[in-house]
């Protein structure tokens, strides 16, 4: 009841900003009020909301000439696409939206439309593929030390893993991202621990060397310091 109340006041909030922003003919803001409403809409699993909300805040970005923001609408609305069931078309974007973070050198981006590449890549059954977004993200937001985000990566990892019959390294995933979630978020720490109790007991797991190559070359190394550190909002 408590999420849902901060998304009623977040929706109403933002459509403030979108009227004060339009009567004043601040087109920035506008765009930025858009794209924070397709956000909450995406959260709340109104897709065809965020999609529309997404689509004004893009055309205006490219009006102004906003090319990061314009990566972020393009992954707000893959989002929004995915949870309609338009694979291919949600694919188009997102990768839009990654091409634009690669051009401007916005490496603190790209790792989000990569894990939602991710997702669609697992829908369309196209699994190895996933894994590889995911492995890229993780080191990504791993050389950025954003814990919180390098920790959900790897839970959508394991879960990839588990679901292509490679639970030994799934559960690898999952045990370093609850390592770092146990500090940060509880209930994600709880929802990952009901996926490792209900993938059971896996016997010879691999070498600490295999675990280091999970989210790229030696990236859990360069992650020990992450620990404690909070969330970052794209």
């Amino acid at each position: 009841m408590g999420g849902e109340r901060r998304y009623d006041d977040a929706i109403v909030h933002h459509q403030r900003a979108l009227t004060i922003g339009r009567n004043i003919g601040h087109r920035f803001g506008e765009a930025a009020a858009l794209g924070d409403l397709a956000h909450v809409y995406n959260q709340l699993g109104r897709y065809l909301e965020a999609a529309e909300h997404s689509r004004q805040a893009l055309g205006i970005y490219r009006e102004i000439g906003h090319q990061r923001n314009q990566a972020v609408n393009l992954t707000n609305l893959g989002n929004a696409l995915r949870g309609m069931g338009h694979l291919d078309q949600a694919l188009t974007h997102l990768q839009q939206g990654l091409n634009i973070f690669t051009t401007i050198g916005a490496t603190g981006g790209q790792a989000w439309p990569l894990r939602c590449i991710a997702k669609v890549y697992h829908q369309q059954g196209h699994s190895d593929h996933a894994v590889d977004c995911l492995r890229q993200a993780a080191a990504l937001e791993c050389a950025g030390h954003r814990a919180y985000d390098y920790a959900m990566t790897l839970g959508d990892l394991g879960t990839v893993l588990n679901d292509i019959g490679r639970p030994r390294e799934a559960r690898d995933a999952w045990n370093e991202a609850l390592s770092i979630l146990n500090d940060l978020d509880p209930h994600q720490a709880d929802q990952i621990r009901k996926h490792l109790n209900a993938s059971g007991p896996v016997e010879n797991n691999f070498s600490e060397a295999e675990v280091q190559g999970l989210a790229g070359d030696d990236a859990r190394n360069h992650c020990d310091s992450l620990h404690g550190i909070g969330p970052v909002r794209i």
